[in-house]
């Protein structure tokens, strides 16, 4: 009798024990998102700071043939095109961790990385080549301004990707007229 009411007893403290430990790991669980989330976020902002940076410099030097200015120009660049930034994002999309967006979210934000990098390729081209980018100021003070915008959101987190799809085609429309006057000027 004793030993089924000892049992009887220590039952509610080890169902309380197991039911502290699922509650521990659900919440380590969602503790790890929210540093996978972060991570994500910092990334992004990051990313898109520099480009904007990048475009805020080539418009600066549109007016000024000033070399020294081109050169930095040019490290600007160059250092961003030295940088890998699709790693972070594709580490964390391999393990299917982080965010809750769907793969075309996920493909959307990785394609403003991508289409970011070409065209600070197109920009470094142009200042080896000596020879501007085929966009109006306008076009490239609206980029700047979708850069703005965008690097102060988290598409992570709300998967608010409107802005990024936006951004997207207006610099796959620069890319493409300039691979297009490329082609012109070498026949």
């Amino acid at each position: 009798m004793k030993r089924i009411l000892t049992v009887l007893m220590l039952f509610p403290l080890i169902s309380a024990c197991s039911a502290e430990t699922q509650e521990n790991n659900n919440t380590e669980l969602s503790q790890a998102q929210a540093n996978v989330l972060s991570v994500l976020e910092y990334h992004h902002s990051i990313t898109i700071h520099q480009f904007s940076l990048i475009l805020k410099e080539y418009v600066k030097n549109l007016n000024s043939p000033n070399s020294s200015n081109q050169s930095y120009l040019k490290g600007m660049a160059d250092l961003y095109l030295k940088q890998n930034n699709l790693f972070i994002p594709n580490m964390y999309e391999e393990d299917n961790k982080g965010s809750n967006l769907s793969k075309e979210e996920q493909n959307r934000i990785q394609e403003l990385y991508k289409n970011c990098r070409t065209f600070t390729s197109l920009i470094s081209t142009s200042i080896d080549k000596n020879v501007p980018i085929s966009a109006d100021n306008k076009t490239i003070e609206e980029l700047i301004k979708l850069a703005d915008d965008i690097k102060i959101q988290n598409p992570y987190e709300n998967g608010k990707i409107d802005l990024i799809v936006k951004m997207n085609q207006l610099i796959k429309e620069i890319n493409n007229d300039n691979q297009y006057n490329e082609t012109e000027q070498n026949e």
